[in-house]
Formats: structure tokens, sequence, C-alpha cells
């Protein structure tokens, strides 16, 4: 390992790290505190594609973009492959049997987000994360999750074959049924 990636590799750990602070104030809803959950608003294809052009101009830090703020929107089977939706926020996000077949979700926030059946196959979810979200049924096949929090998060039956889990942490997350075989790198538990 040269200086670059050693580097890199730290770098990584301290957005991690921050990230995990970020996100500690989850850890009180677990004491019995009910989660209020604004109506989920519906979005047509057009304002989708504004949002997705605006957040693609955001991160490469163009005139006229801004991120993507998607939280607590349904975006029932919505086909979202290949998208940069990185640093977005889709908090709440209703996402069931969504296709994120390849999508770059680097450092997104799907904090309680419903991907039940979702394609997230060979996604980026690297620095993401998922307290509380619903991945029953997804399919994350050499999905990236590296220091991703999945916290408390429902995994059941979720396919992991071939993902990348190097430092994500599925502490309290429900993982019955889950297919864990051939991960890369152990997560957190």
């Amino acid at each position: 390992m040269d200086n670059d990636d050693l580097l890199k590799d730290t770098q990584n750990y301290i957005l991690w790290k921050d990230l995990q602070k970020r996100t500690l104030w989850f850890y009180t809803i677990d004491k019995g505190e009910s989660v209020k959950r604004a109506p989920l608003s519906k979005m047509n294809k057009d304002e989708l594609r504004t949002v997705l052009e605006k957040h693609l101009l955001w991160v490469k830090e163009k005139e006229g973009g801004r991120r993507a703020n998607l939280s607590n929107v349904d975006l029932h089977g919505v086909d979202l492959s290949g998208v940069d939706l990185s640093g977005s926020s889709l908090v709440r996000c209703n996402l069931k049997r969504a296709n994120l077949r390849d999508a770059n979700l680097q450092y997104a926030h799907l904090d309680f987000s419903n991907l039940e059946r979702a394609d997230l196959s060979g996604a980026d979810l690297k620095l993401a994360v998922l307290y509380g979200a619903n991945l029953q049924g997804a399919n994350l096949a050499f999905a990236n999750l590296a220091f991703a929090l999945l916290n408390k998060t429902d995994l059941r039956r979720a396919d992991f074959t071939g993902a990348n889990l190097w430092e994500a942490c599925l502490t309290g997350s429900d993982r019955r049924g889950a297919n864990m075989r051939l991960t890369v790198n152990s997560p957190i538990y």
C-alpha cells in the first residue's frame, strides 16, 4: 500500500466516523419513541428528471446545481439505474421495487427508506446511511457498502452475494435469511 492509498483509507475512515456521530440521534428512537412520518408526496417523471439534472450539476459543482432532496417521496418501482445520487437525501423515501442497479449512492442518506425488493446490484453505497431502512428481499449483489451504516435495518432475505461490506456497520440489523455468502470483507455487527 502506497501513501496515496493509505491517505484515502484514512480519509474514508474519518468520514465514516463523522457519519456515525451525525446519526447517533437515531438511536433515541429505539427507546420507545414513535417516528412521526410525513405523508409521502408524489413526483411525476418531469419533476424527477429536473431534480436529477440539477443534482448532477451540483455533483459537478456547476452553476444552477442543487443537491437532490427526495425525502418523503414515493418512488415505488422507478428506474434509477446508473443514476448519480451521491450525497442526496432520500430519507423516508419509498423505493420499493425500484431499479437502482449500478447507481451511485455514495454518502446518500436513505434513513428509514423502504427499499423492499429493490435492485441495488452493483450500486455504490460507500459511506451511505441506511439507518432503520427496509431492505427486505433487496438485491445487493456486488454492491459496494464499504463504511455504510445499516444499523437497525431489515435485511431479511436480502442478497449480498459478492458485496463489499468493508467496515459496514450492521448493528441491530435483522439478517434472517439474508444471503451473506461470498461477501468481500467483513462487516461490523
